[in-house]
């Protein structure tokens, strides 16, 4: 069996502070969950989805619905990311949305999530995004796709302090520099790895 490799642990030390002294206003801490998976499918497949997702329904486009060690998030008309504590997720969505009907990508070793944690979080991410994260704007339980710096991202907002990013693994290091220093007049400080 593979090894798993955590592209950001070896930059992430939980404990370690950024250089500034003051109060910590954002936790960092690397993203590690069994699985994250896009779903594309006609709309036909979206009660079939939300089934096989453990949900009544999936959520409206830019938004995010939870089950039971999931969320489910709408990229677009017809394209789904779902991120799982577990990592057999893509082989039973695979099992029931059938070929024709959509395709199950499963990116889980292509893309490294970051979370941002702290009344700090919201202002620290704006400084990088082109679009409007103010409660108002993009409320807890969104799902957006940007850019910071040169990196395509996928931001979730989970609740008004704290946001999820995730980035091609290539960009793990420069996703950590990007928000380190970023984050430095805020004070930050590294967590646990989570599920």
């Amino acid at each position: 069996m593979a090894e798993e490799w955590f592209p950001l642990a070896a930059l992430m030390r939980p404990g370690r502070d950024s250089p500034a002294a003051g109060a910590i206003g954002v936790t960092l801490s690397e993203r590690r969950p069994g699985a994250i998976v896009e779903i594309a499918t006609w709309h036909r497949s979206i009660p079939t989805l939300a089934a096989a997702a453990g949900l009544a329904e999936l959520p409206p486009s830019g938004r995010l619905a939870a089950a039971p060690g999931r969320l489910f998030g709408s990229l677009a008309p017809g394209r789904w990311l779902a991120i799982a504590q577990d990592n057999g997720l893509a082989e039973r969505l695979r099992t029931a949305i059938p070929a024709d009907e959509g395709a199950v990508t499963d990116i889980t070793h292509a893309r490294v999530g970051l979370r941002l944690a702290g009344p700090s979080a919201e202002p620290l991410l704006q400084k990088g995004l082109s679009f409007d994260i103010a409660p108002s704007a993009f409320v807890p339980m969104s799902v957006a796709q940007s850019g910071i710096h040169h990196m395509g991202v996928t931001v979730l907002r989970l609740d008004p302090s704290t946001f999820d990013v995730y980035v091609a693994s290539s960009f793990a290091g420069s996703l950590w520099d990007w928000v380190s220093e970023a984050a430095i007049e805020f004070g930050w400080r590294i967590g646990p790895p989570q599920g």
